[in-house]
């Protein structure tokens, strides 16, 4: 790479014992303040340490399927550690999702040394953010939220986290950048911070100068060879972890928006905006008047730069609400008022009454009811009730489907379905089903 840098990957920054990481001696760099502020130079952290300090937890993630035999003699293996902190008074832990990601145990250490027990209560691979609640009471403040927008560059910026495993360390800088774009997912809006960030601190919160949370720590920039902090860290903004975790507390799952379409930045030649490039036949879009070709450029009269800046747009509205696009169609000037929905892989009826329904890589799934078995034969347990048409799935199952099989393994719930399909599209490996459609056996595969 010409700069010789490079983003460390998510899976790096929690410590993973799997990753084969060398660590390096890592020394404390001292800040640089603004000299034409000597009060605030000379301000000591140490009381605002004290008072953070207890709200942030260390995450050990745990796995005894993984364990590597040579490595490791205990039953339990440590699939990585991060970090965390204490989100309201229930218990509640809030994290990376790529610390917990491989875990099916997680213990939580706090700043007194205690540990507890804890277990996952969901997790979000789009904004890399999960919620974990602790088994027993435990006494911890928790943290406060700020308003992550009135974020401006320059302000203070103090990481609290476990890098390397090593217990709860305070660092401090400033906010360097906004709306970073790592190109990790479809909602990058990342915060930058000069403030030192190493492996171990994913999860842990980024605090500004009145101890309120503004992000949560998630990547570091580290030089060609690796290594640890170089001055370039990026945090999830905190309104959009409150919101994410909102929804994973409250629902089990993040109600996203959706309006049923695609679109591409528009070129110069085209003018500003966004150019529509595929509208749901069943979608809110469709109904809303969308078409292919349509410019974009305002969304509820705010000015639209890019795609990525309106799916966060779409994303970020309550589901139920119109919103209002303003554009061009050709040399016409034209709007749409588009309801805002549930993508329809969560739209599938929940009325079933003997189960819930489990979702993964853009399929609904149910388990088939025994008075079903006549129908669709003994070997059936898992029929998919939904498919997302924007999914990796789209194009090999189709809603009625029964799935038998799914990489070899003969499935007998719509959670083992999720399980195998997560596990496979997360090392980026093929998902072959085994599928009973119209009675006809086939083989179905998608990535």
């Amino acid at each position: 790479m010409r700069n010789k840098t490079k983003i460390i990957a998510k899976t790096l920054i929690a410590v993973s014992l799997f990753s084969g990481i060398v660590y390096f001696p890592q020394i404390a760099q001292a800040q640089s303040l603004p000299a034409n502020n000597s009060q605030q130079a000379n301000k000591s952290f140490a009381p605002l340490a004290k008072k953070l300090l207890p709200s942030v937890v260390g995450v050990r993630a745990l796995n005894s399927n993984a364990r590597d035999a040579s490595l490791f003699a205990n039953k339990e293996a440590t699939i990585a550690t991060g970090s965390g902190f204490v989100y309201g008074n229930q218990g509640y832990i809030i994290t990376n999702n790529h610390v917990v990601e491989n875990g099916r145990e997680f213990e939580i250490s706090f700043n007194d040394n205690t540990i507890r027990k804890a277990t996952l209560v969901g997790r979000d691979i789009e904004t890399d953010i999960a919620v974990l609640k602790l088994v027993a009471p435990y006494s911890a403040p928790p943290a406060v939220i700020a308003n992550s927008d009135a974020v401006e560059i320059g302000d203070w910026a103090i990481a609290i986290g476990s890098p390397f495993g090593l217990g709860n360390s305070f660092s401090v800088g400033v906010i360097s950048g906004r709306n970073r774009d790592l190109q990790s997912g479809r909602f990058d809006n990342f915060l930058q911070t000069d403030a030192a960030i190493n492996s171990g601190n994913s999860g842990g919160p980024l605090f500004n100068d009145n101890g309120q949370v503004i992000g949560i720590n998630t990547a570091i920039v580290a030089g060609a060879k690796g290594g640890g902090n170089i001055g370039i860290g990026f945090a999830i903004p905190s309104n959009i972890v409150k919101r994410i975790a909102g929804d994973i507390i409250q629902y089990g799952y993040v109600r996203r928006g959706y309006a049923g379409f695609r679109a591409r930045n528009a070129a110069p030649n085209e003018g500003n905006g966004v150019i529509i490039t595929a509208v749901d036949n069943n979608g809110s879009g469709k109904i809303g008047g969308l078409k292919n070709g349509d410019r974009y450029f305002a969304f509820n009269s705010k000015p639209i730069n890019d795609a990525r800046q309106l799916a966060r747009m779409v994303s970020d509205t309550p589901i139920g609400q119109t919103i209002r696009l303003d554009g061009w169609r050709g040399k016409q000037r034209i709007y749409a008022n588009i309801k805002i929905t549930l993508p329809p892989s969560l739209q599938a009826p929940q009325n079933y009454g003997f189960d819930t329904i489990i979702k993964t890589g853009g399929m609904s799934l149910r388990a088939i009811s025994n008075a079903e078995k006549n129908k669709y034969g003994a070997d059936a347990n898992v029929i998919v009730v939904a498919v997302d048409p924007y999914s990796k799935s789209k194009s090999a199952i189709m809603a009625g489907d029964i799935i038998i099989e799914v990489g070899g393994q003969k499935i007998g719930s719509a959670a083992m379905v999720r399980n195998i399909v997560d596990d496979l599209l997360r090392r980026n490996k093929i998902v072959i089903l085994k599928i009973k459609r119209n009675n006809r056996i086939m083989l179905r595969v998608f990535k």
